[in-house]
């Protein structure tokens, strides 16, 4: 007997990173219970090696002074908490090299297949201008558009 399509809950989960942190939900909330009980994602804090150069100017960020956008450490990290999935959308801010939604998906084509096959959608968010429901409602939105083109 075939197995059926994973219902939308357990189907997918949602990873946004940003330099700062990625958030993780692994699975998405039904809408009815997002509002009397929302789902609180798994949040992994990039490392910050030089700590407290937050504000970084020019000059600073051709010293080192600044987040490593490609640090392995936290990519791992991150790929240990979704190497589970199903299937994986992962949402990014920015573009060029501080988009580390695609700097984490050129670190899993390398490091690890398995979890690069999942990865069904990269979508671009103002990620510091949503709130964490609007993520969920986001991720929702284009998940149920991906269902139906793939059928």
């Amino acid at each position: 007997m075939p197995r059926s399509a994973p219902t939308f809950p357990e189907a997918l989960d949602v990873l946004v990173i940003s330099q700062s942190e990625a958030l993780i939900w692994h699975g998405l909330p039904d809408r009815d219970k997002q509002h009397s009980r929302p789902t609180k994602p798994k949040r992994i804090a990039a490392p910050d090696p030089h700590r407290a150069h937050h504000h970084v100017r020019t000059g600073q960020a051709h010293h080192m002074h600044h987040r490593d956008p490609d640090d392995p450490k936290f990519f791992e990290a991150v790929a240990s908490q979704v190497g589970s999935a199903s299937r994986i959308l992962v949402v990014g801010h920015a573009q060029g090299r501080s988009n580390m939604a695609k700097g984490f998906i050129n670190y899993v084509k390398q490091h690890h297949h398995v979890i690069a096959e999942r990865v069904i959608g990269e979508i671009s968010a103002n990620i510091s201008a949503v709130t964490e429901p609007e993520l969920v409602e986001l991720a929702r939105i284009w998940y149920a558009g991906y269902v139906q083109r793939e059928g």
